[in-house]
Formats: C-alpha cells, sequence, structure tokens
C-alpha cells in the first residue's frame, strides 16, 4: 500500500510539473510572437516614414523649380539621348 501510494505522489508530481513547463513554452511562444509582430509594425512605419519623406522631398524641389522646370529635369534626366539608339550595334537594316 505504501508503495502505490508514494508511485501516486510521483505521478502527480510529475504531471503537474509537464503541466507547468507545457504553460510556460505556450506563454514565452505568445510572448515571442508578439514581439516580433511589434518589430515588424515598427519597421513597416519606419519605412513608411520614409517613403513620405521622399515623396514630400520630391514635391518641395518639384516647387521650387521654375515654370517649365519639372519638365526639363525630366527631359533632360529620363529621356533616351538620340546617340543610345545606334550604340548596340544595330545599323538599321535587316540585311
Amino acid at each position: 500500500m505504501f508503495a502505490i501510494e508514494k508511485l501516486k505522489a510521483w505521478a502527480l508530481t510529475a504531471w503537474a510539473v509537464l503541466l507547468v513547463l507545457v504553460g510556460a513554452y505556450a506563454w514565452g511562444g505568445r510572448a515571442a510572437k508578439k514581439a516580433a509582430e511589434k518589430k515588424a509594425n515598427y519597421n513597416e512605419a519606419l519605412r513608411s516614414a520614409a517613403g513620405a519623406k521622399g515623396a514630400h522631398d520630391a514635391e518641395t524641389d518639384t516647387r521650387k523649380l521654375p515654370d517649365g522646370g519639372a519638365a526639363d529635369q525630366l527631359r533632360r534626366d529620363w529621356m533616351r539621348n538620340d546617340t543610345d539608339a545606334g550604340s548596340k550595334g544595330d545599323s538599321g537594316d535587316a540585311t
């Protein structure tokens, strides 16, 4: 009888320890998930703020230009030069 009582006590103790460990693991996983989500939200806010600052700076620079200055700048910076069309070795004839 004494051995059975002792075995029950060990089994209940082992069960309680196991439950505590599982609970701590689940609680820690939930806390880690929340921390990772919070960090991701923070990084997204930083990227969004940087994008908004870039857009604001571009708008401010454009407003400082004289009339027609934005079109001139786009033409100068974004259009191909006439000499670039033939620079790839195409002579234009398909012989």
